[in-house]
């Protein structure tokens, strides 16, 4: 998704086609490939416990909450959300926030792997 993965004919990787930071709550999936976003380093963790947290609270932790996701991409998108895995686990996926902000706002899907994660690129 990041870093040098062009192909020898020039071509893009396709197993990596984002070139910035990667929005996931499973980091350690794809941290090899690029780089996460600051505030989901976490994973799960702070995300999903956020919306208990003060915004000034989130600010000093670099975190977000699933109620302050939307407001943080709007001015500063990530290059792609990598989400959906897991999601018969729980009655509602814990990165809900995060596929439903790729769905409204247009962005491309660009992979569904075998296990129903998806990779969406910001359009």
């Amino acid at each position: 998704m990041g870093g040098d993965r062009s192909t020898s004919d020039g071509g893009r990787d396709p197993q990596s086609p984002a070139e910035g930071e990667v929005a996931t709550l499973f980091p350690t999936l794809v941290a090899d490939m690029s780089p996460i976003r600051p505030e989901f380093a976490t994973g799960p963790f702070v995300f999903r416990s956020g919306d208990f947290y003060s915004k000034t609270q989130l600010a000093r932790l670099h975190a977000l909450s699933p109620s302050t996701l939307a407001d943080a991409f709007d001015r500063h998108a990530p290059a792609a959300i990598y989400a959906g895995l897991y999601r018969d686990t729980w009655k509602t996926p814990m990165d809900a926030a995060l596929i439903q902000y790729a769905e409204e706002h247009g962005w491309h899907l660009a992979r569904t792997d075998p296990d129903g994660a998806r990779l969406w690129l910001r359009p």
